[in-house]
């Protein structure tokens, strides 16, 4: 009976430290993805590109508690990303006035629709952030 007490708090120790990161493929991908989630403020088309594919690859490995965090910013980026295809200018481009002016009204509702969207994940968005912090101790910013 002695030798059990040991084993199930070695078994307690390795299930606690996976959940605080470790081996923990969310923390894993988390963490491999820091600087393209941190990234979410820098406004060129590649690195918001490479911000999508961290937030779409972490929402797989995401836990329960946060997931629906993680999708629904994916799908609100990835509305942005659809947005611009779907009016042929980038987000570089809207930095160019010439560009823009060639936009169509319908053009410009279309990227604001998307934008509002993606701003309407800020709570969403903060959550990530928590959570990173709480479950796999990784500051984003």
């Amino acid at each position: 009976m002695l030798r059990a007490v040991p084993v199930v708090g070695a078994l307690l120790a390795t299930s606690l430290l996976a959940a605080c990161g470790g081996d923990n493929p969310y923390c894993v991908a988390v963490e491999k993805d820091q600087a393209s989630l941190n990234s979410f403020r820098v406004s060129t088309s590649a690195d918001f590109a490479k911000a999508y594919k961290a937030v779409t690859a972490i929402a797989e490995t995401a836990p329960a508690t946060s997931v629906k965090d993680w999708d629904a910013t994916a799908a609100a980026m990835r509305g942005v990303i659809r947005a611009h295809r779907a009016v042929g200018i980038t987000i570089d481009g809207l930095k160019d006035e010439t560009k823009r002016a060639q936009l169509s009204t319908a053009d410009i509702d279309s990227l604001n629709k998307a934008y509002d969207a993606f701003n309407d994940t800020e709570k969403a968005r903060t959550a990530m952030v928590a959570d990173a912090a709480e479950t796999c101790d990784i500051t984003l910013k």
